[in-house]
């Protein structure tokens, strides 16, 4: 079937979503709303709020108040999860430079035998150069170095060093996506140094491995404002055995919480985020928290320390 539909501005955009029966009193409002949202990403929040199963019109009664604030309580829960996800990334990244450099060097990554067998080393080599700007000119046939970087220390080394043609693990892995530093961790060879690496988490070596994944995977959401209410996720994190009580969905919201909440209390104990991840649900009563994974006593449980 040929693609055949055509792109509509903001009035007709707003005539469509009437016609299929939203209730709209302030039209100024909702225009605003619908530049400054996108027409594509308003719609995915308001499908919840469809007859089914054709979903072509609203239930009876619906606001775009409604959507609007579904829309406001995603964005804040993504704020919420973004900054819990980027300090535990911070500490699995200086968990990983510290146990492999202290081991094998500033320069271990250049060495084909601390990687399986199984993982193309010049995979390595390629993404380690483009982390840190080295690019191959194909005129003449030879590798271009950075004389400038947006990171200074990536700048000075290669002001001051040509050997070896990449910085240390420590710069180096500063430059790396969560999503390159996961896989790097997979396919490292020393089962010894990534047992160490996961060790200060307290959580067993093939969870944790797993978890850097579907950490990665929930990062990207996050980064590009994709949605977390009302999402089933395809990359959900591994259940590990002290949680198996807890969780009964594990590609639902409630899964990455516990995970979530799991590696910021070793990084940080006194961390609130448990606290603030319950007042941002109370501030939002409508949202079917259920359909996220959250069981309906879930305050209660120790695990939270809420009650």
């Amino acid at each position: 079937m040929k693609f055949s539909k055509s792109a509509l501005n903001i009035e007709d955009q707003l005539a469509k979503l009437i016609r299929m029966g939203l209730l709209v009193a302030d039209e100024g409002m909702a225009k605003r709303q619908l530049a400054g949202i996108g027409y594509y990403r308003f719609s995915g929040y308001t499908y919840p709020f469809r007859v089914q199963p054709d979903r072509r019109r609203f239930k009876s009664g619906t606001r775009i108040e409604q959507v609007i604030r579904i829309y406001d309580f995603d964005r804040e829960l993504r704020l919420l999860v973004n900054d819990a996800v980027e300090r535990c990334e911070i500490a699995i990244r200086a968990s990983f430079v510290n146990e492999t450099a202290l081991e094998l060097g500033a320069h271990w990554f250049l060495d084909q035998r601390h990687f399986k067998a199984s993982y193309p080393f010049t995979t390595v080599r390629r993404k380690m150069e483009d982390s840190v700007g080295i690019r191959f000119d194909r005129a003449t046939n030879s590798k271009v170095y950075p004389t400038s970087h947006s990171e200074t220390f990536i700048s000075h080394y290669y002001t001051k060093y040509g050997d070896p043609d990449i910085p240390p693990i420590w710069m180096t892995a500063e430059m790396l996506s969560f999503g390159v530093l996961s896989r790097l961790f997979s396919c490292f060879s020393d089962q010894g140094i990534r047992r160490e690496i996961a060790k200060p988490f307290g959580i067993h070596l093939s969870v944790f491995q797993q978890w850097l994944q579907s950490l990665s995977y929930l990062r990207n959401l996050c980064a590009h404002h994709s949605r977390l209410w009302n999402r089933v996720f395809s990359v959900p994190p591994k259940i590990a055995k002290v949680h198996r009580n807890l969780i009964a969905k594990p590609d639902r919201f409630y899964a990455f919480a516990v995970v979530v909440f799991e590696l910021l209390k070793s990084i940080a104990p006194d961390t609130k985020w448990g606290t603030q991840l319950g007042e941002l649900l109370d501030k939002y009563p409508e949202v079917d928290l259920a359909a996220m994974g959250f069981p309906s006593n879930w305050k209660d449980e120790v695990f939270w320390n809420l009650s």
